[in-house]
């Protein structure tokens, strides 16, 4: 494939649009409105690969002064909504939902984490920063300067793996809580 190949972005794009078409699906099945923001997330990946496709189909000028702030922008977008989505939903911590309150003259709020953790409290918090220096990762691995740096992409895509590895830990974590819960 050349840059200017729309291939690329097909193949980066398909599995947000089977995930968004499986959020839709469960929300006409169930009615379960979070299906809707989860899907929405998954929206947030197309105007980046979008933007990131567009670079070699218009003038140099054009990408820098107008599309590339654009790029950033929708990048920034897709990789904090992800993060949020991963600690608040995923992971069941709540931290963003009790940033206006709770800690008077903290300047980051600390995260409320469960009263029985099946973990030790810095393991949460460091699944967090990395979680989000890998999401941040991830959001790279789409810019489109980097089609010919194939070792970078593959350490970054060895890094989307391992975020996801270290996700599946808290993950399994809320889903024994839910299975528990539902127990007498």
């Amino acid at each position: 494939c050349s840059d200017a190949s729309f291939i690329i972005p097909l193949g980066l794009a398909a599995p947000y649009a089977w995930r968004l078409v499986q959020c839709i699906r469960v929300y006409l099945d169930t009615g379960a409105r979070p299906q809707l923001f989860n899907a929405l997330k998954y929206s947030t990946a197309f105007p980046v690969i979008l933007l990131s496709a567009v670079k070699y189909h218009v003038a140099h000028e054009v990408w820098r002064h107008t599309l590339k702030p654009l790029w950033l922008g929708a990048a920034f977008l897709n990789s904090a909504y992800s993060f949020y989505w991963d600690v608040e939903r995923d992971w069941e911590i709540s931290w963003f939902g009790q940033m206006g309150g709770a800690q008077r003259g903290a300047v980051v709020p600390s995260p409320v984490l469960r009263g029985q953790l099946l973990y030790r409290r810095p393991f949460y918090l460091y699944l967090m920063a990395s979680n989000l220096a890998l999401r941040l990762a991830w959001t790279y691995k789409l810019s489109p300067h980097l089609r010919e740096h194939h070792v970078v992409v593959f350490f970054i895509v060895l890094a989307e793996a391992f975020r996801r590895f270290q996700w599946l830990f808290v993950r399994v974590e809320v889903e024994l809580r839910k299975i528990q819960a539902h127990r007498p």
